[in-house]
């Protein structure tokens, strides 16, 4: 289906055709017709479909020009994902004359913040914090004036802990303003959240919202070769063109890239903790094929627009599964195949097993003595009975960490439950020492 099908303001369809944006993606051709009826949606569909044009081309189009006030608010997770999101916005300000966007986002003056309430744009796109912080601490903007509100990536901001600011904004707005949300995944804590305050909703299911028909899923089963080793071994073996390589932890993110720069592997960094300046530097160069080669962390990588990534290496299977999906999403994007490999030992095999059942389909490969080698299937797990140390611990664990959870998800809610189970851990272990020493010192006291 063609663009200049809908119904649309032929100034928009020709700024569309000048840039060369012609036939729409399945999950364009399922939200413009009833985004322009200002419909309330909720959106499931996999990373590198179309998303961001499916919402922004019909709230371009319902705008009032002449009227100066905030109109549409687009709210993203991260400071890439918003500044994203702007530049695709931004393509149309040439063509549609008087139209204006900003961007709020963290490292950013905030003195510039107060211009917003003399010189309001049509379109509002920033992060939840900020915000928040723009639009019901400083009040510059009136909430209750703003027509519709946008969700991009609604499951990475519940996983962040966002949706207390996200609701404290939603519900100041009008009761007939028009919200839209658009996730990768739909999972049922995000699907109970959002019944608060959308109704009348239409829902819109591209696909089964996890595994992609153009992706190819592989599993590596490393027999215990140290990953950093495992990953230069891949690197060498496969050639890739331009791959991600994803880590959960932001110190293996580090690691790992000191580690291949030590091997003269030209490669790039992506995490959370860069400054501003330093990734957008970094994006810049990424962008212009600098690095063939990419670490990331599973946060400051979602939702960003790279194109031509030809796989993605999962350094380690993600606790959540659905990170796994995200990833996997930045290959095999706009019907382009990709592949996405994962390395795995005998620890993983429960996880892998609970993609099977959310439909990936694996390939199976071993890696030995620096060789890859096709395998037919993966090795089976084996359920060790817990002792009555570890069944104790976890008692302890689940009696800690239900102290700090609560009725209302709160920012860092995670990484507060986290540091509960790491700080009984911690004592667990110190406990052992104390114990292991003093049956030491009992040894010897009775060899003497």
């Amino acid at each position: 289906m063609k663009f200049k099908s809908f119904n649309i303001k032929t100034h928009l369809i020709n700024a569309l055709a000048d840039m060369n944006y012609i036939d729409c993606t399945i999950v364009q051709e399922k939200v413009i017709p009833l985004a322009l009826k200002r419909k309330n949606l909720l959106v499931q569909s996999a990373t590198g479909t179309g998303k961001t044009h499916s919402f922004l081309i019909p709230v371009i189009n319902n705008l009032s020009i002449n009227k100066k006030s905030v109109q549409v608010l687009i709210i993203s997770p991260t400071r890439e994902l918003a500044k994203q999101t702007f530049d695709f916005a931004n393509e149309f300000v040439k063509y549609i004359p008087n139209l204006e966007i900003r961007l709020l986002i963290g490292g950013k003056d905030r003195k510039k913040d107060e211009s917003l309430a003399n010189n309001q744009p049509h379109i509002l796109i920033g992060t939840p914090g900020r915000l928040h912080d723009v639009l019901k601490i400083q009040n510059l903007v009136k909430l209750g004036d703003i027509d519709t509100i946008v969700l991009d990536e609604a499951d990475m901001m519940m996983d962040m802990g966002y949706f207390q600011d996200i609701h404290e904004m939603i519900k100041d707005l009008k009761n007939d303003a028009h919200i839209m949300v658009f996730s990768a995944t739909y999972p049922k804590k995000l699907e109970c959240d959002l019944k608060r305050y959308i109704t009348d909703e239409e829902i819109i299911k591209i696909g089964n919202g996890n595994a992609s028909h153009t992706i190819k899923h592989i599993a590596i089963d490393r027999k215990h070769v140290p990953l950093n080793e495992a990953t230069y071994d891949f690197i060498k073996h496969f050639n890739p063109y331009f791959i991600l390589i994803f880590c959960s932890k932001k110190s293996d993110v580090i690691a790992l890239y000191n580690f291949l720069n030590e091997k003269n592997i030209k490669v790039g960094i992506i995490h959370g903790d860069l400054q501003t300046r330093e990734r957008k530097n970094m994006m810049k160069l990424i962008r212009e094929n600098h690095f063939p080669v990419v670490v990331c962390s599973d946060m400051a990588s979602r939702g960003i627009d790279l194109q031509d990534v030809t796989c993605v290496l999962n350094y380690d299977i993600p606790n959540n599964i659905e990170f796994y999906f995200h990833r996997a999403g930045r290959t095999g994007r706009l019907n382009k195949t990709g592949e996405c490999y994962s390395f795995y030992n005998v620890d993983d095999i429960q996880q892998i097993e609970k993609l099977e059942k959310l439909g990936v389909c694996f390939s199976w490969m071993t890696l030995k003595n620096h060789v890859f080698d096709i395998t037919s299937k993966a090795i089976k797990s084996k359920k060790r009975p817990k002792t009555e140390e570890q069944k104790k611990l976890d008692k302890e664990i689940k009696i800690a960490t239900s102290k700090v959870k609560t009725k209302k998800i709160k920012p860092n809610y995670k990484k507060k439950v986290r540091l509960a189970a790491e700080k009984v851990k911690k004592t667990f272990r110190r406990q052992k020492i104390k114990e292991n020493i003093k049956k030491q010192l009992m040894k010897l006291n009775k060899g003497e």
